[in-house]
């Protein structure tokens, strides 16, 4: 131990890692992943505090991946509205995916989000023309 700082060892790394991703899938809270570029990680962290105010957040993420987990406490109404904010096109958050939502979450947004471009769309079919890299997983 040096400072603040502890080195995990001798598999104590994994069980943390798993601890704090699990941390998002207590109770029945909506779920959401979502990703950025790891530069925009000080916007993120500010949409996230804003998000507080409005539902209960829990984040969890990997910075120098740019990629984590959100979960998102409150109402169905509450939890729309941080959903849809973070896909605004201002957003710093460059795709979410609902992945539990209540039922009644789910008919008010879209899990996906927004249809992939048409040349994401071809680049998919060129590279999958069999469709069965992660097939039923996504908007393709």
């Amino acid at each position: 131990m040096h400072g603040d700082t502890t080195a995990l060892r001798e598999g104590l790394e994994t069980r943390a890692w798993g601890e704090q991703v699990g941390w998002v899938w207590e109770g029945d809270a909506a779920v959401v992943r979502c990703s950025w570029l790891p530069s925009r990680l000080g916007d993120v962290l500010a949409l996230v505090r804003t998000l507080r105010t409005e539902c209960g957040v829990t984040f969890t993420g990997r910075i120098g991946v740019g990629s984590g987990l959100l979960r998102l406490a409150g109402g169905d109404d509450a939890v729309a509205a941080a959903v849809v904010r973070l896909r605004l096109d201002a957003s710093p958050v460059g795709h979410v995916v609902v992945l539990r939502g209540s039922r009644a979450l789910r008919a008010q947004v879209d899990v996906w989000g927004a249809a992939p471009s048409a040349p994401a769309a071809a680049l998919k079919r060129a590279l999958d023309p069999a469709g069965i890299l992660n097939a039923g997983r996504g908007p393709l």
